[in-house]
């Protein structure tokens, strides 16, 4: 008895084809009785309203100030991290007071 191992690849890959082949018709056929997109109005949108909740203009607000703020100084970080290691770094309470306050108003 002898096994031909090309013909199940073949029959196989002819399997596949026909099955994509079909995949494709089938395809073809429901975008074909698709119904057609709405026509636009020439108007446009007129009566069209959006509403943002306070929560999505406070997150507008912090997307904004996201995108205005500077890159990381990686030298200036590693002078802090430095004069942190050495005893050295001094804390301004007021201007940390100062910078609270301005991100409160960004969220109030």
């Amino acid at each position: 008895m002898v096994i031909n191992s090309n013909n199940g690849v073949n029959n196989a890959n002819q399997t596949n084809t026909a099955r994509e082949r079909n995949g494709v018709e089938r395809n073809a056929e429901s975008n074909a009785k698709a119904p057609a997109p709405a026509q636009e109005s020439k108007l446009g949108n007129v009566g069209d309203k959006v509403m943002l909740s306070p929560e999505a203009k406070s997150f507008g607000k912090l997307s904004a100030a996201v995108a205005k703020a500077p890159e990381v100084d990686s030298e200036k970080v590693a002078n802090i991290k430095k004069a942190i290691a050495e005893g050295k770094f001094e804390v301004n309470p007021e201007r940390i007071a100062a910078k609270m306050l301005q991100q409160e108003d960004l969220f109030g």
